[in-house]
């Protein structure tokens, strides 16, 4: 297989993992929106065993299911953490979908067809609790998010510059970020922008993207230079060779402390507690840790 049969195949699997929204021409500003609308559950870009597709009554004789709508920081981690709760609880099915935590948020006004939500911050499953909307007794903590500025592979970058002086340099046009509006790494982004005292300067080259997994997608696709992204993303073994990162001094953002919720309507709310309960027991929290994700204390 040539050289570029073989970039090709990666960025198809690339893109089949991130939903495949394909790059904007133009930068965004944060005036105009964001690159397309939120991706609601049952849109292009949710996760192909996406139960919200096709919303079903369950069957009370059923197997027990627990549909859980994620931030967009815990692609790379899921399928690992599924596979690991369901050698324990053969009995229980794992869907998910994932997102930016503000749009699926949003959703939860209208009872979207989803028993956990998995936050890429602790404020947005309290205000789940605080309207009624989530059993009181579930809210927990579950990791700390961390960012990183990646820069593809195939990315020309001004010369003698690195690391974060890059975002002050005008000639790295376009900087892709989560959305701020819906996404908590967005807001995250723009904090470190704030520190660094250039967010006016760096506003006119903003890329916004639905969620964190997009902006690294932008700088994939050459949609962007540069990316402000989550380091549970970057840091999978699908991007060696695509890229590299460097780490975001945590002390330039708000902590990013991830937290869930098992939603008021779940329909089996046992089999979401026994999830919740996997993701902060020693085998959970291994799993998160070694795909780039901080710790709280247990």
């Amino acid at each position: 297989m040539s050289i570029e049969l073989r970039h090709l195949a990666g960025l198809c699997l690339l893109c089949l993992a991130w939903g495949c929204t394909p790059a904007p021409s133009n930068p965004i500003d944060s005036n105009s929106g964001s690159a397309g609308a939120p991706p609601m559950a049952n849109e292009p870009g949710a996760s192909a065993d996406d139960p919200a597709a096709s919303p079903q009554v369950a069957d009370p004789v059923s197997r027990p299911r627990v549909r859980v709508a994620a931030a967009s920081d815990l692609r790379f981690v899921f399928d690992d953490l599924r596979e690991a709760f369901q050698a324990g609880h053969p009995g229980i099915d794992v869907e998910v979908s994932f997102g930016s935590s503000g749009s699926f948020f949003a959703q939860f006004t209208q009872q979207a067809p989803f028993d956990l939500f998995l936050s890429a911050d602790l404020d947005l499953p309290q205000r789940l609790v605080d309207r009624g909307d989530a059993l009181p007794d579930s809210a927990f903590e579950y990791a700390l998010g961390s960012l990183v500025l990646w820069m593809g592979a195939g990315v020309e970058l001004p010369g003698g510059i690195d690391g974060l002086d890059l975002l002050k340099d005008s000639r790295v046009a376009r900087i892709a970020i989560a959305n701020p509006e819906h996404a908590p790494y967005g807001r995250a982004s723009m904090a470190v922008l704030k520190s660094l005292e250039i967010e006016d300067e760096v506003r006119p080259r903003l890329v916004l993207a639905d969620n964190v997994a997009q902006a690294l997608q932008f700088v994939d696709s050459g949609g962007a230079s540069v990316g402000l992204v989550s380091a549970s993303l970057a840091g999978d073994p699908r991007l060696q060779g695509r890229g590299r990162g460097v780490p975001v001094p945590t002390e330039l953002h708000p902590p990013l402390r991830q937290g869930g919720v098992i939603l008021k309507w779940a329909s089996s709310p046992e089999a979401a507690r026994a999830f919740c309960e996997f993701l902060v027991s020693a085998e959970g929290r291994e799993l998160l840790r070694s795909h780039g994700f901080q710790l709280p204390e247990p």
